[in-house]
């Protein structure tokens, strides 16, 4: 199996303006023929059911058995990037634990997988495997190529990494990629596409 991209926890806010053009931008560009590959996670209970979103105490969590109305449930669960390892598909992980690790969802043996945020320019990178794709290979993909791009992009900018003005994101670098507003850990999967006729995977990052 070969691949062509280059060798080589501070939650951030996106400002709403800019996340928004993000996701008209994806809505844009992503064909009609494009089809979802679904990323699903049984929800395991751990400290975080305690609470509620807004920070609360969960009124759905039993502190004497330690679990929440929701465990052993099946979600659509985006996959946190930089945490992405093989443990997240046969054990416990914060997330819960992924499904359909070796499933093939992609037949074809050669594609290409398009990275667009937050870059300033797209850029796609070619992948074989000689027996299609499964969810898990494309997972380690992106992760693998997120990490080339990060640490080629704090090698080739001349600006230093820092934090925006008045934001606690990223600034925006000069590098070969033309990083802003997120650092790695920020990123989550979010949706991931395949478009048969062109043979390429999109995606929807979130932070």
């Amino acid at each position: 199996m070969s691949q062509s991209e280059p060798k080589v926890k501070l939650k951030a806010k996106t400002p709403p303006a800019e996340q928004l053009e993000h996701k008209l931008r994806l809505k844009t560009k992503r064909p009609a023929e494009a089809h979802m590959i679904p990323i699903k996670a049984q929800h395991h209970c751990n400290e975080a059911c305690r609470t509620d979103f807004k920070g609360g105490l969960n009124p759905d969590y039993d502190p004497i058995t330690g679990q929440c109305d929701r465990m052993g449930q099946i979600d659509d669960v985006p996959p946190h990037i930089a945490s992405s390892c093989d443990e997240m598909w046969k054990d416990y992980c914060e997330q819960g634990t992924f499904l359909d690790a070796n499933e093939i969802v992609i037949q074809d043996r050669d594609i290409q997988i398009e990275f667009d945020y937050p870059l300033k320019d797209r850029v796609s990178f070619s992948y074989h495997s000689p027996t299609g794709f499964t969810r898990k290979q494309l997972v380690d993909h992106i992760r693998t190529a997120y990490e080339n791009i990060y640490e080629l992009e704090a090698q080739t900018t001349t600006v230093p990494i820092g934090r925006m003005k008045g934001y606690c994101n990223r600034n925006e670098t000069n590098g070969l990629f033309g990083i802003s507003m997120h650092i790695l850990g920020d990123l989550y999967l979010e949706q991931l596409d395949y478009e048969p006729r062109t043979k390429k995977v999109f995606m929807l990052i979130g932070s």
